[in-house]
């Protein structure tokens, strides 16, 4: 009961100390020179105002573009939600669930596709975009064939446009031409 807390273990308390702790991994374990990103993105807990809490359950997500510094970012995590649950009595059980791998991209899969891009729609129209923290499922493609390349058509980069996995996001239709023309462009050339 919310009255008695030193007759229990508040893991609400637990889990915020565990949260504050995360920040700084990336801060203090990876390089400055090396992207990565820990978040915590749900804590579960009770839902009465006077009952402390006996389990709480936290949802984090892990991204970076290193597969040494997620393996870094994900063992720290552990040691610190151990170490923080340990220093109020408590126990942490960690699950590691659907962790996409790092997306590399082949170099020669890349050059291929900028190639076949530019001489479809010339070199204005083909562009590198900065690395971005996001995951892919076909970064799971890539680690069982490395001879590809994840790439983009271009579905809008206008001010008023919103990002894919936002409510706002509209498709741009009219993309779907040049993005069909682009995988039958991809597809001569390979065969070539």
């Amino acid at each position: 009961h919310g009255a008695v807390p030193e007759h229990t273990v508040d893991a609400t308390l637990v889990a915020c100390h565990i949260t504050l702790a995360l920040q700084s991994i990336v801060s203090r374990n990876i390089t400055p020179f090396e992207p990565a990103v820990v978040t915590v993105g749900s804590i579960q807990a009770g839902h009465a105002p006077n009952i402390i809490n006996d389990k709480v359950l936290m949802k984090l997500t892990v991204r970076t573009l290193n597969e040494q510094v997620r393996e870094t970012v994900l063992q720290r995590i552990h040691d610190i939600a151990v170490a923080q649950a340990e220093s109020f009595n408590a126990t942490a059980t960690l699950t590691h669930v659907n962790g996409s791998p790092v997306l590399k991209n082949d170099p020669a899969a890349n050059q291929m596709v900028r190639e076949v891009a530019t001489s479809l729609f010339g070199a204005a129209q083909v562009g590198e975009v900065k690395p971005f923290m996001g995951s892919e499922d076909f970064a799971f493609m890539l680690e069982h064939n490395p001879n590809g390349c994840y790439f983009t058509i271009g579905a809008g980069d206008e001010a008023d446009r919103c990002m894919v996995h936002n409510p706002g996001y509209d498709f741009n239709d009219e993309i779907l031409l040049k993005g069909a023309a682009l995988w039958c462009g991809l597809t001569e050339h390979y065969l070539r």
